[in-house]
């Protein structure tokens, strides 16, 4: 078999990119890119080990501000991310409830705080007339079988 060597113009058929292969993935990627943007919660916290749950309270289907109240493993609290003392809590509590009595308020402890530091704080939201409080755990294994 003899071979050609003439340029493949010669015979009409001209090399050429395909765009819509390339636009489809860049789409993909934008769509991709954005996917997990959304999906990434920008949660700044007080480092605590929270006790596990195996059935905990389903998450709530709508994004809104939350108030976060820690209590940590020495049985200092803080008020998103900032130590209180008790007086302060309860200042801070009391605007809670006259700026936004329907916001709910998450309580974490700390998996090796005292029991007595997580009930005393639980007690005082409950004191307040604070009723939409969740409590904050990590989601437990499941056994294997």
């Amino acid at each position: 078999m003899p071979v050609k060597l003439t340029p493949r113009t010669a015979t009409g058929t001209e090399p050429r990119i395909e765009v819509i292969p390339l636009i489809d993935i860049m789409f993909f990627l934008l769509a991709s890119f954005l996917l997990v943007s959304l999906g990434k919660e920008n949660t700044r916290h007080i480092p605590v080990q929270l006790p596990s749950a195996t059935q905990g309270a389903l998450p709530s289907p709508t994004r809104q501000e939350r108030l976060h109240l820690t209590v940590d493993a020495t049985g200092v609290i803080y008020v998103n991310q900032t130590p209180i003392t008790p007086a302060q809590l309860t200042e801070t509590l009391q605007r809670h409830q006259q700026t936004s009595p329907q916001m709910p308020v998450v309580l974490r402890g700390d998996k090796n705080a005292r029991y007595g530091d997580v009930a005393h704080a639980l007690n005082t939201l409950r004191t307040h007339g604070i009723v939409n409080i969740d409590l904050a755990t990590d989601d437990a294994p499941t056994p294997a079988p």
